[in-house]
């Protein structure tokens, strides 16, 4: 691994000495680099971000948008989530420069799309790795010191997942696209369930509820933890979503139905056709809003990035049974005939 590393701070009360300390994760590409370059250029230079990329060849993207600010602002680390070694690494490093981190970004997360019965298990395990296990122990290492300094901020980036009902359609697909996916595949839906995303949706599912346990535990020590649900975020090559590695993406056996099949590919159709719906921001917008929520005094634990978020969020929320969510992805999904 080539040697990244900066010289520790003098003890001189310096302006570098007072910033606050960002942890970014998934910075190889997509909306990671958006949120490390929106902290490190902060008007009032009061923040250090150290953007973690999954291996050091992966950095050329996070490197031309940190520009001047690289090494000055912004310093590139490499962090792979699905190995705890690695992990532990980064965190090493980072305490050895600055002592501790005052606000994580848990952004990075992979995908695997495809009928349960035909997806590789340990594939399907490496998403858990990467969007839950990776993330809880970097929270695990990180929060000791947060607590100490009785001041903190975690925020763990999450998506509004695909159905709502068939009455809005237009909100139905709620999209993150970034690359820091399994086999390049550059779809990122969640938070509510989604045919043919089960791993993906499960680990997503397990995050926010981790979250939520934690978040109260930590309070008391000024420690706030939020999640942040978004809704379509158009980065690089949007038009490249679920066809761009979807060969890697889907596995298929020799043992699957044809009525499974066509459901998906049924399903692929209705969420491509949702990408080029309403309610896709910027990045450049997203990030500042993961800006804002640090910005917060007393940020309130669950965030939606948009007003067509907040109405997917409400429906969900509002419905105990959770029938409208499964009988909507039902009808999209069973548009063709089962008998045949």
């Amino acid at each position: 691994m080539q040697d990244i590393r900066m010289p520790k701070h003098s003890s001189t009360n310096t302006m570098a000495d007072e910033r606050k300390i960002v942890l970014v994760t998934g910075c190889s590409y997509g909306l990671g680099c958006y949120i490390a370059k929106t902290f490190a250029a902060d008007e009032g230079q009061r923040f250090k971000v150290w953007a973690t990329v999954r291996s050091l060849a992966e950095k050329t993207r996070m490197e031309e948008m940190a520009g001047s600010l690289l090494n000055k602002a912004i310093y590139i680390l490499e962090l792979d989530l699905s190995k705890q070694d690695s992990v532990d690494a980064a965190v090493d490093h980072i305490l050895s420069q600055d002592d501790h981190v005052d606000i994580l970004v848990n952004n990075a997360a992979i995908t695997l799309i495809g009928p349960l019965e035909c997806l590789d298990f340990n594939r399907g395990r490496q998403v858990f790795e990467v969007n839950f296990f990776g993330h809880i122990r970097l929270i695990q290492l990180l929060i000791p010191r947060m607590k100490e300094r009785r001041w903190g901020r975690i925020l763990n980036i999450s998506s509004l997942a695909s159905v709502v009902s068939k009455e809005s359609k237009e909100l139905c697909i709620c999209m993150i696209f970034s690359h820091q996916f399994l086999d390049d595949c550059l779809t990122d839906l969640s938070v509510q369930g989604s045919p043919f995303l089960d791993f993906y949706v499960g680990s997503k599912h397990a995050l926010e509820g981790f979250s939520e346990s934690i978040a109260s535990a930590l309070r008391p020590f000024n420690v706030w933890v939020s999640v942040i649900q978004l809704a379509g975020v158009s980065t690089e090559h949007p038009t490249n979503v679920l066809v761009h590695g979807q060969t890697e993406g889907i596995v298929f056996s020799d043992g699957v139905d044809e009525a499974t099949g066509d459901m998906l590919k049924v399903w692929q159709g209705h969420l491509k056709e949702g990408m080029t719906g309403v309610q896709v921001q910027a990045p450049e917008e997203v990030a500042k809003i993961v800006l804002s929520v640090v910005d917060t005094e007393r940020p309130q634990f669950r965030f939606q990035s948009s007003q067509g978020g907040n109405f997917i969020a409400s429906t969900r929320y509002s419905d105990p049974s959770g029938e409208s969510a499964v009988s909507s992805a039902v009808d999209i999904i069973t548009t063709h005939n089962l008998t045949k």
